[in-house]
Order: C-alpha cells, then sequence, then structure tokens
C-alpha cells in the first residue's frame, strides 16, 4: 500500500496536478504509514513552493522537519533541513538558508551519508558566495569536490567544480576559475551521456507506472 501511494503521490507531483496532490495528500489516512504520508507531504510542500503559496510551504517542510528531528530520524531531517534551506534561498533569508545548510551537513555527517554531506556542502557553497564569504565559499566547494570525486560520482562532481569555478572566478583567481569550468563542462556532458545511456529504459518504465497510477487515482476518484 504504502509503495503505491509514493508512486501515485510522485505522478501526480510529476503531472503538476498541484491541486490532485494536495488532496491527495489530505486524504491520506492510519492506514498509510508515516513515512509514505511524510513523502506525501513533502512533494505536497515542493508544489506549494513551486505555485509561489512560500508560506504554506514553509509551514509543511517545518513541521516535517520537527517530525524527523522528534523520532531521530537524522537522514530525514538532513534531507528536509536541504528542501526547507533552498526554499528560503530562494525567498531571499539567505541567513538562515546557510543555517540549514550546515545543519543538513552535520547531520549527513552524523549518518555517514558522504553523498548528503558533499550535495548539503556544494549548496552552503552556493549560498556562502551568494552571501559574499568567498573563503568560506572556497573551502566548502573544494570540500564537496574532494567527496564527490572520492565516491566516484562523475555528475556530482562536474556540480561541485563548478561551483568551485564559479567562486574561484568571483576572488579573481581567471586562469583557476576558467580551467575548473572547463573540465566541469566536459565532465557533465561525459556524465550525461552515459547516464541517458543507462537510464533511457529505465525512466521510460518508471514514466509508464507513474502514468498508470495517475490513471488509476483519476478513474477512482470519477
Amino acid at each position: 500500500h504504502d509503495a503505491r501511494v509514493d508512486l501515485e503521490a510522485r505522478a501526480l507531483f510529476d503531472a503538476s496536478d498541484d491541486a490532485g496532490l494536495e488532496r491527495y495528500a489530505a486524504g491520506l489516512g492510519a492506514e498509510t504509514g508515516a513515512r509514505a504520508r511524510a513523502n506525501a507531504r513533502n512533494l505536497l510542500a515542493a508544489s506549494l513552493q513551486r505555485r509561489g503559496e512560500i508560506e504554506r510551504a514553509r509551514a509543511v517542510f517545518e513541521e516535517l522537519l520537527a517530525e524527523a528531528e522528534a523520532s531521530g530520524d537524522g537522514a530525514r531531517a538532513a534531507a528536509l533541513s536541504q528542501n526547507l534551506g533552498t526554499l528560503e534561498r530562494r525567498a531571499g533569508d539567505l541567513a538562515r538558508a546557510r543555517g540549514l545548510y550546515e545543519r543538513a551537513a552535520e547531520l549527513h555527517a552524523a549518518s555517514g551519508s558522504a553523498a548528503g554531506l558533499a550535495h548539503a556542502r556544494t549548496q552552503l557553497g552556493g549560498i556562502l558566495r551568494e552571501m559574499g564569504d568567498l573563503r568560506a565559499a572556497t573551502e566548502a566547494a573544494r570540500s564537496a569536490l574532494d567527496l564527490t570525486e572520492r565516491l566516484g560520482d562523475p555528475l556530482q562532481a562536474a556540480v561541485a567544480r563548478g561551483a568551485l569555478g564559479l567562486v574561484l572566478a568571483d576572488r579573481g583567481h581567471v586562469h583557476a576559475a576558467r580551467e575548473e569550468l572547463r573540465r566541469a563542462s566536459a565532465s557533465l556532458e561525459g556524465a550525461g551521456r552515459r547516464a541517458h545511456e543507462r537510464g533511457t529504459q529505465r525512466e521510460e518504465v518508471d514514466r509508464r507506472a507513474r502514468r498508470r497510477a495517475a490513471q488509476d487515482l483519476r478513474r477512482g476518484v470519477e
């Protein structure tokens, strides 16, 4: 049941059926597991953010984050801190976004998620750059790049390298910035091509499954 809930909620989100997703999330009862309900509400918050309802999206993210922290689910709290940080960044509250990204990095480190830590540090580097703290932004971006290279993740390494290149450019290190951005671009192109080759068939299967779930859901509503 919970797997189907995840699939149906994702299908509504991917179809940009924001009103349908809101009704769906509100209608989930006790027969649905707590994690599946939380996943649907997380997608609801993202859809609210997508349509510009920032205050409502913030309220949902904050409620989910409080629940994750209360339950001791550090990995989920880290992901939600990143989601809320991105909302605050787009809303213009850079100081709060920075704090949320820093908290996410701490939680990922505590839970042993190197991939999550690298992603949070890449985001932290971006917000520090926007705030003008270029030295700290450089350290965060270099740390993220080191982690992603050790993990053997060429796509995320390219993203971190690109972030580092932008910070170096802001600091006036033109030659080094140009080299990092060139390498990031080449890596993104290669990683994207390989991911496309590996993922096309899987993505098509996923799309069909989500489409069927959405159709089934609509028939049930009708």
